[in-house]
């Protein structure tokens, strides 16, 4: 005989889990409506979980040269000019409850321009700040992530360092009466260092004695970095 069981409203920073055949209410014992009831006097057991909003946010970056995708780890890794710098952020519902309109703010530490890869905006660096939603909703143990790339200047390697800082400035989450915030959270901060060349090769071109200031267009450069 299948019997349809209760439901029960939450009291204010609660949720209801379900019920359970056994007290200690153990993920394996948990059974849902319609329920099959085993020929006897049946006690089922319900289980309250206190709302606990949570969330992590975090930067990882790869290195892109000559087509081969490396990890570049924060305060380790190296780039070089011409380099693309591919950054991933992510966030994670460490809670048990879910999140609504999870809001990041990256603050970018480049010399060049930053490409959104969701939306093919560029940000420009200098610390310019981007303000982005990285999910609508982001249900317990879910992520989200957003990935942005950058192409090492001239400008980065005389300055020497590509430093990036990132934070999830809001989320939200229903308390049981209202949406109520979570306190926002800042990631450490991902910097690489931009290697400079050990040495330049330079091409001069002769006619005779004279230089030939303007240089024909097959030619790659005038100064080849030798790292």
């Amino acid at each position: 005989q299948q019997t349809n069981l209760e439901t029960v409203d939450a009291p204010d920073g609660w949720s209801f889990d379900g019920w359970y055949t056994d007290a200690g209410c153990t993920e394996g014992n948990k059974v849902t409506s319609p329920y099959t009831m085993p020929g006897r006097n049946t006690i089922l057991y319900g289980k309250w979980e206190q709302k606990q909003p949570g969330v992590s946010v975090e930067k990882t970056a790869k290195r892109i040269r000559n087509g081969i995708e490396e990890d570049l780890p924060s305060g380790t890794g190296t780039v070089r000019v011409n380099d693309t710098i591919k950054y991933t952020v992510k966030a994670t519902n460490t809670g048990n409850v879910e999140l609504r309109n999870v809001s990041i703010l990256e603050c970018f530490g480049g010399r060049n321009k930053f490409k959104d890869d969701k939306t093919q905006q560029e940000v420009s660096g200098l610390f310019d700040r981007y303000g982005f939603t990285i999910a609508q909703t982001l249900a317990p143990g879910a992520n989200a992530t957003r990935t942005f790339t950058y192409v090492v200047t001239d400008a980065d390697e005389d300055y020497g360092v590509i430093k990036n800082h990132l934070s999830m400035q809001e989320a939200t989450y229903f308390d049981g009466q209202k949406d109520a915030k979570i306190p926002s959270k800042t990631a450490p901060s991902h910097e690489v260092k931009v290697e400079k060349p050990k040495y330049k090769l330079s091409y001069v071109f002769k006619s005779g004695d004279d230089t030939i200031t303007t240089l024909p267009e097959n030619v790659l450069s005038q100064n080849n970095p030798a790292y």
